[in-house]
C-alpha cells in the first residue's frame, strides 16, 4: 500500500485574486485592504457539503444517496449505521491513489450491484493525501454529493478511471456531467470555486487523526475499506478473495 501523505498548505489550491492598483497610496491602501476580506472570506472554513454528514456519503437501495445535512465547520461527524441487515461496506478513498483504482476495477461492479439491491450500503469517504489534484477531486466529488447526490457513484468511478491525468476543473466538470450531474452554472462554480477544499483538508485530517471506534485506530492508508466495521486486507485487485470477504457477512443474511 502507498504511504500516504497528508496535503500542506503548499499543496493546497489557493485561489488569489489579483487587482490593478490606481491612483495613490489611499487607493492602493484601499485595493489591499478589500483583498485582504475577500480572500479571509474565500478561505474561511465553512459548511461541507450536503449529503456528507458521516464525512463519506452513504448509498443504497437503487443506487440513491442517503440524505443528511451539512456538517457546520467544527461539528463533529455523524455516526451511522445501515438499517433493515444491509451489510456497511465503508470505502476512504483519494481519487489520485493507485490502489484505490485498482480496488473499484475489481470491485466497484460488485459493490455498485449489492448496494442497487439493498443487500448493503456503501459508504465512500474521499480524501486528499496526496497533494493539490488530490483536494481538487475532492472537493468535486464533495460538489457532485451536495448538488447532485445521486450521481456520486458514477462520478467516483469516472474520477477513478482518470488516475493517471491531472484534471484541471474544467476536465472535473465536464467528467460531474457526463456522470449524470446537471450542466449548470452552479456544479461548475463549486468545483471551479473549491468551494470545499477545506472539507476535504478537514475530513482528511479527521481520518488521519481521530481513531475508528471499531478499529481502534485512524485511517492509515488508502485504499482502506470495512465491512461491517471489520476491515479488509486481503488483495485489492482480487475480486474473487474479496466477494469471498463480502459473503461471510451477507450470508448470515440470506
Amino acid at each position: 500500500m502507498p504511504n500516504p501523505v497528508e496535503p500542506d498548505d503548499a499543496a493546497v489550491r489557493h485561489r488569489t485574486p489579483v487587482a490593478r492598483v490606481v491612483g495613490g497610496t489611499g487607493a492602493a491602501m484601499l485595493v489591499v485592504a478589500a483583498l485582504v476580506i475577500l480572500v479571509a472570506a474565500m478561505t474561511a472554513p465553512g459548511d461541507g457539503p450536503r449529503n456528507m454528514g458521516s464525512d463519506g456519503i452513504r448509498i443504497s437501495a437503487d443506487l440513491r444517496a442517503v440524505p443528511t445535512k451539512a456538517l457546520a465547520a467544527g461539528e463533529p461527524a455523524m455516526q451511522l449505521t445501515a438499517d433493515d441487515g444491509a451489510v456497511d461496506v465503508r470505502l476512504y478513498v483519494d481519487y489520485r491513489c493507485v490502489h484505490c483504482a485498482q480496488f473499484d476495477a475489481a470491485n466497484g461492479e460488485l459493490l455498485a450491484e449489492l448496494a442497487d439491491d439493498g443487500a448493503i450500503v456503501l459508504e465512500i469517504h474521499p480524501l486528499g493525501w496526496l497533494g493539490a489534484d488530490s483536494v481538487a477531486a475532492g472537493n468535486a466529488a464533495a460538489c457532485v454529493a451536495d448538488l447532485a447526490p445521486n450521481a456520486y457513484l458514477a462520478y467516483h468511478h469516472e474520477l477513478l478511471q482518470h488516475i493517471g491525468t491531472s484534471l484541471n476543473d474544467e476536465q472535473l466538470t465536464a467528467l460531474a456531467t457526463e456522470s449524470g450531474a446537471p450542466a449548470t452554472r452552479q456544479v461548475a462554480t463549486c468545483i471551479g470555486d473549491g468551494e470545499f477544499d477545506h472539507w476535504v483538508r478537514d475530513t482528511t485530517r479527521r481520518a488521519r487523526t481521530q481513531p475508528i471506534a471499531e478499529l481502534g485506530s485512524p485511517v492509515l492508508a488508502a485504499p482502506t475499506v470495512l465491512i461491517d466495521g471489520e476491515q479488509y486486507t486481503g488483495s485489492f485487485d482480487d475480486p474473487e478473495a474479496f466477494a469471498e470477504a463480502l459473503q461471510q457477512h451477507l450470508a448470515p443474511a440470506a
